[in-house]
């Protein structure tokens, strides 16, 4: 955040030009060469196709390559192949997540909530295993306390989840509960503001809530 750009970046002030901003990346960075595999999602259902990402630019040319996925269900795990995407050193590959007993002759990964998921990559430069994590959650958020407040002139809905979940408001008159209004972050205690209202007219709403492995729940009773 550049908060004051001093003058004599400009030469105004006859003093010799210093640097006044610098760049500083942090984090868990690869090495030069070093590839780097990644699901597609941080957390799974527990009967889904689940994609494999591989990076390694020293790859590039190779048709396919393979590597290694393990669950706490399935811990021998199974080799997938991934295939090479356009012509660099991306490879993708899919491998399809189970609730069934452990069948190493299926081609599948065996699971069960809570899971923990393991892909792991032997690179032969640097030489080394590359992994990636995700989880398995089979259980939708719980939603609780819902509730209509007050603020600033609009009206707020509030609740409870049970675990980080992306939001949905449903509302209309009794007959129309079909405006939406929605916030994609994932959150314990979303507020979704609802746009401004008629006077005097009555309201319905109910919520929904989306975990980071696509299950949903809402609040709506009947129809």
């Amino acid at each position: 955040r550049g908060r004051n750009v001093v003058q004599d970046v400009h030469r105004r002030t006859g003093v010799a030009p210093e640097q006044d901003f610098a760049l500083v990346l942090s984090g868990q960075l690869p090495s030069p060469g070093e590839g780097v595999i990644s699901w597609d999602r941080e957390a799974y259902r527990a009967t889904s196709t689940a994609t494999l990402r591989l990076v390694d630019q020293q790859l590039a040319g190779q048709a396919t390559v393979r590597v290694s996925v393990t669950s706490t269900t399935e811990s021998a795990g199974l080799e997938v192949e991934l295939n090479r995407v356009g012509n660099g050193g991306s490879f993708l590959g899919t491998v399809l997540l189970t609730a069934t007993a452990v069948n190493p002759a299926d081609g599948q990964l065996s699971v069960a909530d809570g899971d923990d998921l393991s892909a792991v990559y032997a690179d032969a430069s640097p030489p080394g295993e590359r992994r990636a994590t995700a989880r398995v959650d089979a259980g939708p958020p719980v939603i609780s306390d819902v509730a209509a407040v007050r603020e600033f002139g609009k009206i707020r809905i509030q609740w409870l989840n049970s675990e980080a979940a992306s939001s949905r408001v449903w509302f209309g008159t009794p007959n129309a509960v079909t405006n939406l209004v929605s916030d994609p972050s994932f959150r314990l205690q979303p507020k979704v503001d609802l746009p401004l209202l008629e006077p005097g007219t009555t309201y319905f709403f109910y919520v929904a809530a989306t975990d980071r492995a696509g299950n949903s729940s809402t609040n709506k009773i009947g129809r």
